[in-house]
């Protein structure tokens, strides 16, 4: 007990939210699909810190 044989773990991680980004992330240009302005800024991310830093408004 204790010991390991040192071979490589694999894990599978589904993304759920893969077909509601497929159409609108395509390398394809698609012009039928109307993308919409993204209006908030992502938390977590720049945009948010971007935001307040600049006092920016949409």
């Amino acid at each position: 007990m204790g010991k390991t044989l040192g071979t490589p773990i694999t894990l599978v991680i589904k993304n759920r939210d893969w077909m509601n980004w497929q159409d609108k992330m395509s390398v394809e240009p698609l012009e039928e699909i109307v993308v919409k302005p993204l209006t908030n800024p992502r938390p977590g991310h720049a945009d948010l810190a971007g935001v307040l830093k600049y006092d920016l408004r949409t």
